[in-house]
């Protein structure tokens, strides 16, 4: 017989149980605790059931794909037998409690096309706290009975936070009435998109009293982005027929952009660039550069007219070498004057590590080939003399098959960051605060 406990006891205990350091323990407590009373059931779900994460990962082998997929396919499956089992899951159960649903395919069709929309048109029915919803594919074209429920979960209001990933065949309409406030998009396509990008630059653009009127709920204003800029954002976040609204005025809340950019596209180039010109209110920027820009005419990417820009991260590719990133970064900058209010500045790189490294570089200097003194000397410029933290972060990575023991990992991490050190003497000599990380991943 379950003792008779007051509610708030109840409640602690679950807690308690929540906050178990190990992630299979705890589950595995809670999930006893569901199994007591109705009150620990629904205390305990709404913990085991916040977020919903089932991610299938390719590792090469076609045989590893197949048997992923067939796990996550059945996972999805069981979650929505088990949404359907019970009439109030909307309300109060399973359904009621994910706050984040996560699901990453690398396949090209999953064997039922029915359980992903059954459940998006049961997420966050409840509640009023910020949700999530990240979906990734294989390049694979949506099934015609997922639009549709992807569009009303789009319109739910609690959702504030949308990751796309590889998805062919959006509707162009689909944050169309939304409240999300976070949109990272990358590797998408939407079906009759306007061609017209979002390339207006500075001056382009009529001044509010030149426009025709528009409705505020006619437009997405986004807090914060992510993009790689193959698609006109402002079609997909300004819905009004001509597309009247400024894109000042549509990107005049967004304060964290990520730019994961082929620089080798000008376009791409173009649609960046017009994004940052309106985004008045940036705080924080970051850019993964995928490839080398070779770009023979000046960029007209620019930093001065963001005053409250605080933060901003560079990370290369593992195709860059160090002249090449350099390079990138004197374009990035290529201002004689940064935003005063730019303090922290992050450039990250990549460094293979091959069969033996760590024995044929113990005691030489590992980045002898792989960092020139011309970043050393591009981030001594007088320019950068208003930050207060500087971080130059090496992220060492072991080809596919090879790996080392803990003590080893340890002993490269140390050498790697004493190499690194030693690679930039003028700007430790200028400024104190600059930090070197190397990590393993």
């Amino acid at each position: 017989m379950v003792p008779n406990l007051p509610p708030e006891l109840k409640n602690l205990i679950v807690a308690h149980l929540e906050q178990i350091p190990n992630a299979t323990e705890r589950h595995s407590a809670l999930s006893s605790a569901a199994l007591v009373s109705h009150h620990f059931r629904y205390q305990a779900h709404s913990h085991l059931f916040a977020n919903v994460i089932l991610h299938s990962v390719y590792n090469g082998s076609p045989r590893h794909t197949l048997t992923h997929l067939q796990v996550v396919g059945r996972r999805l499956r069981n979650l929505c037998q088990l949404i359907h089992a019970d009439p109030d899951s909307e309300r109060t159960g399973i359904a009621s409690h994910i706050k984040n649903f996560e699901l990453t395919l690398q396949f090209s069709a999953l064997d039922d096309n029915t359980a992903l929309p059954f459940i998006l048109r049961r997420l966050f029915k409840t509640g009023t706290s910020p949700c999530s919803l990240s979906l990734s594919f294989h390049k694979y074209q949506l099934h015609q009975d997922l639009i549709p429920a992807l569009q009303v979960v789009c319109r739910n209001p609690v959702l504030k936070t949308l990751r796309l990933s590889q998805c062919r065949g959006l509707p162009v309409d689909l944050l169309r009435h939304s409240s999300v406030r976070n949109i990272y998009f990358k590797q998408v396509s939407f079906l009759h998109s306007r061609p017209d990008h979002t390339a207006i630059l500075a001056g382009g653009e009529t001044s509010p009293s030149d426009c025709e009127q528009f409705d505020s709920s006619e437009g997405v204003f986004s807090e914060s982005i992510e993009t790689d800029c193959t698609y006109s954002l402002k079609a997909i976040l300004d819905w009004t027929p001509d597309s009247r609204i400024p894109s000042y005025f549509l990107f005049s809340k967004l304060k964290d952009i990520t730019f994961c950019l082929d620089w080798t596209q000008q376009r791409v180039w173009d649609e960046a660039t017009a994004i940052t010109f309106a985004a008045g209110a940036l705080e924080q920027l970051k850019l993964e550069l995928s490839k080398y820009s070779m770009l023979i005419s000046p960029s007209r990417f620019t930093l001065r007219h963001l005053p409250l820009l605080h933060s901003v991260v560079l990370v290369p590719s593992e195709e860059l070498f160090s002249n090449d990133i350099a390079a990138e970064i004197g374009r990035v900058f290529h201002d004689d004057h940064l935003p005063p209010s730019l303090k922290n500045l992050q450039i990250h790189f990549h460094f293979i590590i091959t069969h033996h490294w760590w024995r044929q570089y113990e005691n030489n200097d590992i980045f002898s080939q792989s960092i020139s003194l011309e970043l050393d000397a591009l981030l001594s410029d007088v320019k950068f003399c208003s930050l207060t933290s500087l971080i130059v972060r090496c992220n060492l990575k072991f080809l596919k098959g090879y790996r080392v023991g803990p003590s080893i990992e340890e002993q490269l991490l140390e050498n790697a960051r004493l190499s690194l050190i030693c690679k930039f003497p003028r700007a430790q000599a200028k400024y104190k605060f600059i930090t070197f990380e190397t990590i393993i991943t």
